[in-house]
């Protein structure tokens, strides 16, 4: 089972990578990515969060200032898997926080790994400094610098696979 898992969090990773050099987009990179990996391609549920995630991407509408659109597509994709449902809004089990202390684990990964969850403090971490990816200028000088082919698809293919791994340990696969 270890190879397995291994080669599952392998592909979590190249095709974060992958789509988000492909694509853009990180938070539906990441979710992507790790439908692919688990072999959920064509779920119409899951088609649909990765369509909520289109405006996630860059701390949140290209902004920088809310969290990694890398982390919030992992995030997202635990909650699927793992949150609770419309039909049991009540949640006398708790199960909203039981997600939430799932969904923890990848935000602690990001604040240990890149010293912070926003996006903007990604940014610096990976290119030394943070960008304004809504002015034409900034986000020209983001692209020039590797945004899209290499630095960002390095964080997208990490959250993709720590999310993945956070999925599989949580389901007993160790």
């Amino acid at each position: 089972m270890k190879k397995d898992k291994e080669a599952v969090l392998k592909k979590a990773y190249e095709m974060g990578f992958y789509y988000s050099k492909e694509y853009k987009g990180c938070s539906q990179s990441v979710i992507a990515a790790i439908q692919d990996a688990l072999g959920i391609e064509g779920d119409a549920a899951f088609d649909a969060v990765f369509k909520s995630a289109t405006c996630m991407a860059g701390g949140l509408c290209s902004t920088g200032t809310s969290a990694c659109g890398a982390l919030s597509g992992g995030v997202i994709a635990i909650g699927y898997i793992f949150g609770r449902e419309r039909s049991n809004f009540r949640d006398p089990q708790n199960i909203r926080l039981k997600a939430r202390d799932i969904a923890m684990k990848l935000h602690n990964k990001f604040m240990e790994y890149y010293g912070g969850s926003i996006c903007r403090d990604v940014q610096k971490k990976i290119f030394g400094r943070s960008f304004d990816l809504l002015n034409p200028a900034d986000r020209e000088a983001f692209e020039a610098a590797g945004a899209h082919s290499d630095k960002c698809p390095s964080v997208v293919a990490n959250a993709a696979r720590w999310a993945t791994e956070i999925i599989l340990e949580q389901e007993g696969i160790n």
